[in-house]
């Protein structure tokens, strides 16, 4: 069994990633074998944010801020966060999130979700998109076809 640390783990680029969403990402629980648990590292840059508000139809998430004071988006509001914080987005709407580092300091974020299945959906009630991945490309089930997965956000 391979130990990673949430601190030191190397993460990759996200390649198609616009500026302003450029955030280093690995997915842990699938290299460690991991089949009912997902676990994602991600590193936020000042300035950049990851993916565009949505929320899961499917997956439960859970956040725990490893280091920086990223600010959270949910339904609620905006709010920011500290290293050693925990927060969980429910499945629907009420569980909607985006996380941007609105700081001067590189942001570390560690996200655990259930795992229901090889198809993953999100919705980004921004821009009315449906998103379905099979654990590797993206693909928009529902909005203008002229929309990717990055733009068109509110």
């Amino acid at each position: 069994m391979t130990v990673v640390n949430l601190r030191t783990a190397a993460l990759d680029e996200e390649p198609d990633a616009p500026a302003g969403r450029r955030c280093r990402r690995s997915d842990v629980g699938v290299a460690h074998g991991a089949t009912l648990t997902g676990l994602e590292v991600w590193d936020l840059p000042p300035g950049e944010a990851g993916e565009p508000y949505h929320y899961e139809l499917e997956r439960e998430v859970w956040l725990v801020v490893v280091a920086g004071a990223p600010t959270v988006r949910t339904p609620a509001g905006e709010r920011r966060l500290r290293a050693g914080d925990v927060e969980c987005f429910p499945v629907g709407p009420a569980g909607a999130h985006e996380l941007r580092n609105d700081t001067d300091e590189a942001v570390r974020l560690a996200l655990a979700s259930n795992r229901s299945g090889a198809a993953h959906a999100t919705v980004q009630p921004g821009s009315d998109k449906l998103h379905v991945s099979d654990g590797g490309r993206r693909r928009i089930v529902r909005a203008s076809p002229e929309l990717d997965f990055w733009d068109g956000e509110a």
